[in-house]
């Protein structure tokens, strides 16, 4: 495969990766809006700040899946490790524990990450 083919596959999968760990975040804001309607504040606030958590790290993923895709092989490489440490970190200490949906998108945003470093070598 080409590093042209390996950066737009990398887009693709950061992209997604990014969107789905957003639309994760919006599904935390709405159980979070649903729990504080029915008097649990304590569960509302811990779900607001997922939900402010996944929308930030999502488009901070689909930032460097766009920067990783352009022209030189240093922003790919630089912004494959960034995903793939950021993700695994994420992985580890966070767990990303609150949907499918966060955990399908840190997988589609580690194989991303991956793409970029061979698109980077």
């Amino acid at each position: 495969m080409t590093d042209q083919g390996s950066r737009g596959l990398g887009l693709l999968f950061g992209a997604l990766g990014g969107a789905l760990i957003v639309v994760e975040g919006w599904v935390d804001f709405v159980r979070g809006a649903y729990s504080a309607a029915i008097g649990h504040p304590y569960v509302a606030l811990n779900a607001f700040g997922g939900f402010i958590l996944l929308v930030v790290l999502g488009l901070v993923f689909i930032m460097f899946a766009v920067l990783g895709s352009a022209r030189t092989q240093d922003r790919a490489l630089a912004s494959g490790a960034v995903m793939v440490v950021v993700v695994l970190v994420g992985l580890l200490l966070l767990g990303f524990g609150s949907g499918v949906l966060g955990l399908l998108g840190s997988l589609f945003v580690l194989i991303g990450g991956l793409l970029f470093l061979v698109a980077g070598r």
